[in-house]
């Protein structure tokens, strides 16, 4: 069925940024994607994450400077730094107690994104948690 998914979201057309997974996310895309209108989607099968987000990095910082930030924070969900620019989070839901993939298109305009998983409730109850899962460049066709 995720392989469905993915291949759904390959279909439509246009570039596609998916992260998908059975234990959790990943991401596999491509590492740079034009600038534009870029579809975005969140397949995942595992209960573990909740969300997707992607975030602009300012120019001057990167995908290590993020890691190393929500490495240190005491509530990585919440506490982001003043150098980084949500463009969108996409929410699963939940129907009969199966997860729903979900996707949305977004302009993304040239620069430097973090793909972030958030899980709210934490893997065994140790709180909330925010993984890093890559960057993704967008530039100019």
């Amino acid at each position: 069925m995720l392989l469905a998914l993915l291949n759904a979201c390959a279909a439509a057309g246009g570039t596609d940024i998916v992260v998908a997974g059975d234990e959790g996310c990943s991401y596999s895309g491509p590492a740079t994607v034009d600038a534009g209108s870029v579809t975005v989607a969140l397949h995942l099968t595992s209960l573990g994450h909740n969300e997707l987000s992607v975030a602009k990095l300012e120019d001057g910082h990167s995908y290590t400077d993020l890691v190393d930030y929500l490495d240190a924070s005491s509530d990585p969900i919440t506490d982001r730094p003043p150098w980084v620019t949500e463009v969108i989070t996409l929410e699963l839901e939940h129907t009969g107690g199966e997860r729903e993939g979900v996707s949305e298109d977004v302009n993304l305009g040239a620069g430097e994104y973090a793909l972030i998983c958030l899980d709210h409730q934490g893997f065994a109850g140790t709180g909330p948690t925010a993984v890093v899962l890559g960057s993704v460049s967008a530039e100019a066709p």
